[in-house]
């Protein structure tokens, strides 16, 4: 059977657009295992059993069969997603001690998965000595906290499944039916004695909803759409070199238990019409400049990243020259980031605001690309600090006329 591609639908910036059901299971990223052992007179856990590193998830645990398929989904919207499953950590284990690993999508049929379910998993409890008489387990599946703010008046297997493979068995498949709030713990125990028993908490990553980005947010608010140049090292006499644009990064999560991280920030910004032809013409009348051309987008990666006229400009030629003509460019069409917003000619703007894209983390296990379109018109290029760079206007020599003998 053929992996189903994901129908989840993509976060649009500033949009409350919720995945469907069968997207959240898409979502599942996680099954960790740290596992703590505790021995009990009636039964053992068994010398030399392997222990899984928790960060391998999507690897086969060791003596289990194949982890299964981990590779990068990207659904119609650019959101790109690690498939995996949730969270699990091993709370408590006396006497059953539990491994598990991911089951592929061509063997569902067997285990009675549906084949709308993206991503499931096997946990198996070991159980020992082998020659016990009795080996029935009883599987339970709660709220952690039943009384938190989310939890109250849901039922942890209305989100959560863990299903025996047999009457009592052993083993059981895990599948996630909705994202939930409050972490879930799987109690398994011995049918013949409950303090034989192992308690699993399985959580769930929240995905980024939206991101609200601000761009130099230490301006005034009516100033905030501007950005700043900066000079290549032959322009520091004319202005300082020191010129930083910053973002201010605010993330917006839908359901989960655990937050991942922000690891990567990616920023593009589309030059206008006006400044384009502005730039390319004085580029094309200068000295050795003109093979200089003004792209349509430039970008810059980071929280904090500066504007240097080189990567304003694509191709190559004089760049003293072109240093130069770029500064008196902004000089005389950018604009004081004092000035309210609309101030300016309108040629140093970006026409069209900037795109922004996010790389969001779980680990190493999870991945969603997050991407953010800022429609609104007018970011506008300051010219903060610029000093007219004087050029020859006029040569006059000393004499005129010179008589040799």
């Amino acid at each position: 059977m053929a992996k189903r591609k994901s129908n989840r639908g993509g976060y649009a910036a500033k949009t409350n657009k919720r995945p469907s059901a069968v997207g959240i299971i898409a979502a599942l990223a996680i099954l960790l295992a740290v596992v703590y052992v505790i021995t009990s007179l009636a039964v053992g856990i068994r010398a030399g059993a392997p222990v899984w590193n928790p960060l391998n998830w999507g690897n086969a645990a060791p003596a289990t069969s194949d982890g299964g398929d981990n590779s990068n989904d990207n659904d119609d919207n650019g959101d790109e997603l690690t498939p995996g499953g949730n969270v699990l950590n091993v709370i408590e284990s006396n006497g059953i001690m539990p491994l598990s690993e991911q089951i592929p999508v061509e063997d569902y049929a067997v285990y009675g998965i549906s084949e709308e379910t993206e991503n499931a998993y096997l946990i198996t409890m070991i159980i020992e000595p082998e020659n016990a008489v009795d080996k029935r387990l009883i599987w339970s599946t709660s709220w952690q906290d039943s009384n938190s703010d989310w939890a109250q008046g849901k039922i942890a297997s209305d989100y959560m499944s863990a299903t025996p493979l047999t009457d009592y068995s052993n083993q059981a498949t895990l599948t996630c039916k909705a994202a939930f709030g409050e972490p879930i713990e799987i109690l398994v125990y011995s049918y013949n004695d409950s303090s034989i028993n192992c308690t699993v908490q399985l959580d769930y990553v929240k995905h980024l909803k939206y991101v609200d980005i601000v761009v130099n947010p230490n301006l005034p608010d009516n100033t905030q759409r501007s950005l700043f140049v900066t000079p290549g090292s032959g322009m520091t006499a004319l202005t300082p070199n020191g010129n930083i644009n910053t973002l201010s990064v605010k993330p917006y999560f839908d359901i989960g238990t655990v937050e991942g991280n922000i690891s990567n920030i990616k920023t593009t910004f589309t030059l206008s019409e006006a400044l384009k032809t502005e730039l390319n013409k004085q580029l094309k009348a200068g000295n050795g400049t003109s093979s200089y051309l003004c792209p349509d987008t430039v970008t810059y990666i980071g929280t904090s990243f500066q504007m240097p006229f080189a990567s304003l400009v694509v191709g190559g030629g004089n760049s003293s020259g072109m240093e130069v003509i770029l500064n008196n460019f902004f000089y005389q069409y950018g604009v004081s980031s004092s000035s309210p917003a609309g101030t300016g000619s309108g040629i140093a703007t970006l026409e069209t605001g900037a795109t922004f894209t996010i790389t969001y983390t779980y680990g190493d296990i999870f991945k969603q690309t997050y991407t953010r379109n800022d429609v609104v018109t007018g970011f506008r290029i300051c010219n903060d600090g610029l000093t007219k760079a004087a050029t020859v206007t006029s040569l006059t020599p000393d004499n005129d006329h010179f008589v040799f003998f």
